[in-house]
Order: C-alpha cells, then sequence, then structure tokens
C-alpha cells in the first residue's frame, strides 16, 4: 500500500480515490496536498481517516457504507412487517 501510495503522492493527479479502509489510511496519511475522497469503509471515523462527519478535516471527503440497522428495523415495525 505504501508504494502505491506513494505513485499516487508523486503523481500529476487532480484527485485520489481510496476504496476500503487501508487504502483511505496509507492515502490520509501520505497525500495532504490534493483532495482524497474515500468510500467502501464502514466507520471512517473510528478508522482516523476524518476528524468528524460535518467537518472531515484538510482535503479528505467520502461516503461510509454502514448500514442503519436499527433504523431500517423502526422503519420496517412501522409498515407492519414484524422485524428483529
Amino acid at each position: 500500500m505504501t508504494s502505491i501510495v506513494g505513485t499516487f503522492a508523486s503523481a500529476d493527479l487532480d484527485m485520489v480515490a481510496a476504496i476500503a479502509t487501508p487504502a483511505a489510511q496509507g492515502a490520509t496519511q501520505s497525500i495532504t496536498d490534493k483532495p482524497v475522497v474515500f468510500m467502501a469503509m464502514t466507520d471512517p471515523l473510528d478508522a482516523g481517516i476524518i476528524d468528524d462527519w460535518e467537518a472531515p478535516g484538510g482535503n479528505v471527503t467520502g461516503v461510509s457504507d454502514e448500514n442503519p440497522v436499527k433504523e431500517q428495523l423502526d422503519l420496517l415495525n412501522q409498515l407492519g412487517v414484524d422485524a428483529k
């Protein structure tokens, strides 16, 4: 990962898209002069990728694939489905 991220860090790129936690961690630690967009990770806050959901900080942003399970089950129950 370090070698790949190093290649991206020194390349003339407009942004870097990091897929999954290890790639995002490597990219955000090494690349500070261009945007890093993370995706396909559950908890970027816990992984140390962002500082806060409302203000990610620095040059980093992205999306989480975490499912709001409790809210989904509550909705199913409101619709009359007996889900647990």
